[in-house]
């Protein structure tokens, strides 16, 4: 897969990527971007998102988690492990129905930024994104919200995978190199 871009060689817009397996859900995030002044690179999976990511060093990422071909938290591992530091550091906003209690907890060990929960409201996660860009991280998930939330066995799932291929890779690591990295 290719990502699809609203980016032409003389733009000098901010640009966001865009990575949601659902078209309407891409669309709509994308429009609200464009309606900020952002150019907007869309995948449909984490690894397109990945490339495109990569190739148009963006401002910011949004993110669903449970995507085909490379999860959301695939996706943010990759980001946050790349030794571009302009990748590395990029703000990253997950927007998902998967919900879990400790959800913030969880991705904040995969280094994104922020968590919307979907059906995500327009002004909410404008606002989230100005935030975001200012610098300011107090952006947070309801809690009273999260409570009443149930736990999602494919986030979980996710999670799991993801933390077992963090082992494998630093058991393989410490394999090759003794005294560690």
């Amino acid at each position: 897969m290719t990502p699809t871009n609203s980016l032409n060689a003389s733009d000098d817009r901010r640009c966001c990527v865009i990575a949601d397996d659902a078209r309407l859900i891409r669309k709509q995030l994308g429009q609200w971007m464009e309606e900020q002044g952002f150019a907007v690179v869309y995948a449909a999976c984490g690894a397109t998102a990945l490339r495109a990511v990569r190739q148009n060093a963006p401002d910011i990422v949004i993110t669903d988690i449970d995507m085909p071909h490379l999860s959301g938290l695939n996706l943010i591992h990759a980001l946050r492990s790349d030794p571009d530091p302009k990748i590395a550091n990029v703000p990253v906003i997950v927007s998902s129905s998967l919900r879990d209690s400790s959800i913030d907890r969880i991705l904040s060990r995969f280094g994104s930024s922020v968590f919307l929960a979907k059906p995500v409201k327009k002004k909410r996660f404008q606002d989230c994104v100005d935030k975001m860009l200012s610098g300011d991280g107090s952006v947070r998930t309801d809690k009273r919200q999260r409570a009443l939330e149930t736990v999602s066995k494919r986030f979980q799932e996710i999670a799991s995978q993801i933390g077992q291929r963090c082992r494998t890779m630093k058991c393989e690591s410490s394999a090759m190199w003794p005294g560690g990295l």
